[in-house]
């Protein structure tokens, strides 16, 4: 039975509670019917699709793009929305950690349109599965070759080496995530919020001072070791940000430290578009700096640069995130990226 779609659904979406834009439907393709006829349907892109077998996207769990990568819904296209979140769930295998958001976000998206129980039974699943998956506790080791894929491992990191960083093969992407499922949990239903708590301790604890970089990794093609991968931490960053917003929880200094070191950055073309080094390290002297390298490119996310600027708008009230939001990235949008990769400037800007 389709659900009724609320008339003030926009106000307060996702799980950072964030105003959205009024887009177009990017098609007026009848997604029921197609279910129903069993005929594959694109919806936002060639990926981003309703196939004939009644489920949702390519078989790969982590195939690379930004298709599907979005962190909010702005379309009143619901009926489209109600069959991706049914053919999400019947994918063979669901989307991994990295990629998450595109097994997350159309359940996120009907429960906001609707606040149809049956939606937020689908968030609580998802949410459940990611704390599952990334657990706040576990086994801890100090053995580099088998590192435990939980908080507490992290927060041991961090605790013998604080404000370095997190190495050890911390995958910021997944964590944060993971991080947004569990939130978006928190939203709909009564949810432990341990879990997220400690991965803002965690982040807290590890942050470098001055830069507030928090994951530091090696990378092929790159000169340097400690480095961090734009796009990456920007997720991890809009899930911290999430987490003030739900939690009431003061805005981290890191945060704004590495807002503030990446906004130093060059301005780098991407396709068009105003990017930044997709790679950066805390140099010796406590700056960040641009890696260098054959492998350095412009981040193909523009750190998600307008996101985090509209919600850190939100949380503190200062148009100097607005004005910073200028620098990169798209501000308006001429394809499905772009619209995606600005609905939340867009929407703080209405």
């Amino acid at each position: 039975m389709p659900s009724t779609i609320r008339a003030d659904w926009r106000k307060e979406t996702g799980p950072g509670n964030m105003p959205m834009p009024h887009d177009p439907p990017p098609t007026l393709g009848d997604f029921r019917h197609a279910l129903e006829t069993h005929q594959h349907l694109d919806h936002e892109d060639s990926q981003d699709c309703l196939n004939a077998d009644g489920t949702w996207g390519p078989p790969g769990v982590g195939v690379q793009g930004g298709s599907g990568i979005a962190f909010g819904y702005a379309c009143d296209d619901l009926g489209a929305v109600e069959v991706a979140v049914g053919a999400v769930r019947r994918r063979v295998d669901f989307y991994d950690g990295e990629h998450w958001i595109r097994q997350i976000r159309y359940a996120h998206a009907a429960w906001d349109m609707t606040h149809d129980p049956k939606y937020a039974r689908e968030i609580v699943d998802y949410g459940t599965k990611a704390v599952t998956a990334f657990p706040i506790d576990g086994p801890v080791t100090d053995d580099d070759a088998d590192v435990k894929a939980n908080l507490a491992q992290y927060m041991h990191y961090a605790q013998k080496a604080p404000h370095t960083g997190l190495a050890h093969q911390f995958n910021g992407r997944l964590v944060g995530w993971y991080g947004y499922s569990r939130l978006m949990q928190m939203k709909v239903a009564r949810t432990s919020s341990a879990w997220s708590k400690k991965l803002y301790d965690l982040c807290e604890l590890a942050a470098i001072p001055g830069t507030g970089q928090i994951v530091t990794d090696t990378r092929n093609g790159i000169d340097q070791k400690g480095v961090q991968y734009g796009f990456q931490a920007a997720i991890l960053i809009h899930t911290i940000l999430c987490t003030c917003r739900r939690m009431g929880l003061p805005v981290p200094r890191w945060v704004a430290n590495w807002m503030h070191a990446m906004y130093a950055m060059p301005v780098v073309d991407y396709y068009g578009g105003n990017s930044m080094p997709a790679f950066t390290y805390t140099d010796t002297d406590g700056t960040l700096k641009a890696a260098t390298g054959p492998g350095q490119q412009a981040d193909p996310g523009c750190c998600y640069w307008g996101h985090n600027c509209a919600i850190l708008f939100l949380l503190t009230g200062s148009a100097s995130w607005l004005e910073m939001a200028n620098k990169f990235g798209p501000q308006t949008w001429g394809d499905e990226q772009s619209r995606r990769d600005s609905m939340l400037l867009r929407g703080v800007r209405q």
